[in-house]
C-alpha cells in the first residue's frame, strides 16, 4: 500500500476527527467566556443593588457591635423591650436573610458550574468568607426551626438550607485566595 492510498483512505476520518476536536474546543471556550460574563454581570448587578448593600452594611455593623447571629431568630420572637428595640431585631434579621439569600444564588451558580468560581472569588472572597462565617449561627438556628416545622418529611431536609453557602465557604477556607494565582496558557482538554 502506497502512501497515496493510505492518505486517500484515512483523510476523511482524520479531517472529521480534527473538525470534532476544533468544535469541541470552541464550545468549551465559548461556554467558559459565557460563564465569566454571567458572573461579572451578576457581580455588577449586586454592586448596584441598594437593598443588598444596605443589608450588608447592617450585617457589618452587627459584627462591629458583636451581635451574635445565632441569637437573631431567638431575639426576634421576644416581645419585651421598646418598640424601637423590636424593630431593630426585625431589621437585623431581615438584613441577614437578604444577604444570605443573595449569596446563596451565587453559591448555587458556582456549584452547578453556571458561574465562574475564580472570577467571583477574585472579587468577593473576603466579604463572602467573613459574612457567611458571621451568620453561621443564624443559619443553624434557621435549620433548627425548619426541622421543627418539617418534622419527618422524606422529600425535604432542613440540613439543605443554605448548604451551598456553607459548602463554598469551606471550599474557600481550604483554598484561600492567593496574590499570584497560577495561570497557564496551555490548552486544557479536560475538566
Amino acid at each position: 500500500m502506497s502512501f497515496y492510498d493510505f492518505a486517500k483512505d484515512f483523510a476523511g476520518p482524520l479531517v472529521g476527527a480534527a473538525a470534532t476536536i476544533i468544535a469541541w474546543r470552541t464550545f468549551r471556550q465559548t461556554r467558559a467566556v459565557a460563564s465569566k460574563r454571567a458572573t461579572l454581570d451578576l457581580i455588577c448587578q449586586l454592586a448596584k443593588d441598594s437593598h443588598y448593600n444596605e443589608a450588608l452594611g447592617k450585617i457589618r455593623k452587627m459584627r462591629r457591635d458583636s451581635v451574635d447571629s445565632g441569637t437573631l431568630l431567638t431575639e426576634l420572637r421576644r416581645k419585651d423591650g421598646t418598640l424601637a428595640e423590636q424593630d431593630l431585631r426585625r431589621e437585623r434579621y431581615e438584613a441577614a436573610r437578604t444577604v444570605l439569600n443573595a449569596l446563596s444564588i451565587y453559591a448555587n451558580g458556582i456549584r452547578s458550574g453556571a458561574l465562574d468560581e475564580q472570577s467571583f472569588k477574585d472579587y468577593y472572597y473576603s466579604t463572602y468568607v467573613e459574612i457567611v462565617g458571621s451568620l453561621g449561627g443564624l443559619i443553624e438556628s434557621i435549620r433548627v426551626q425548619a426541622k421543627k416545622v418539617i418534622k419527618e418529611s422524606k422529600h425535604v431536609s432542613a440540613d439543605t438550607l443554605y448548604s451551598e453557602l456553607i459548602w463554598l465557604q469551606e471550599r474557600w477556607k481550604n483554598a484561600p485566595l492567593t496574590l499570584n494565582p497560577k495561570k497557564t496558557n496551555w490548552p486544557r482538554f479536560w475538566n
